[in-house]
């Protein structure tokens, strides 16, 4: 589940709940789950580089899209447009659940944590 804190922030809770059996969803394969997990850690790492100073100092797009914004943030929308996330998905939900992972990992893992913010319009910005 996502909700909001005082501050506008995104959280992430998990829900220990189980749905009813006719509520149930069959189980995914292993081998779908290792691909899903697989591509959310390659988005992950992609986000990590996306909103790196080393993509930033050549790519101007986003560069001037993390300046207009006050809190240096990119709509989750204007990032969903780019090919490099698209190549993994293009589903928004995703991108976010690969911030979650990467905010998670070691720094050997990822050497930067990704905010995630909701501004009053609803627009979620990262």
């Amino acid at each position: 589940l996502v909700s909001n804190d005082n501050d506008g922030a995104l959280l992430f809770k998990h829900n220990n709940a189980l749905p009813s059996a006719q509520q149930q969803q069959p189980s995914p394969n292993k081998e779908d789950q290792s691909e899903r997990s697989t591509s959310l850690q390659g988005l992950s790492q992609q986000l990590s580089f996306f909103l790196s100073d080393v993509n930033l100092v050549h790519n101007t797009r986003a560069r001037s899209i993390i300046q207009q914004n006050e809190n240096k943030y990119v709509p989750l929308g204007s990032m969903m447009e780019y090919q490099s996330i698209q190549d993994y998905t293009s589903d928004p939900s995703m991108v976010l659940e690969a911030v979650h992972i990467g905010n998670t990992a070691t720094p050997e893992q990822s050497s930067i944590k990704i905010g995630i913010e909701e501004k009053d319009n609803g627009e979620t910005m990262i």
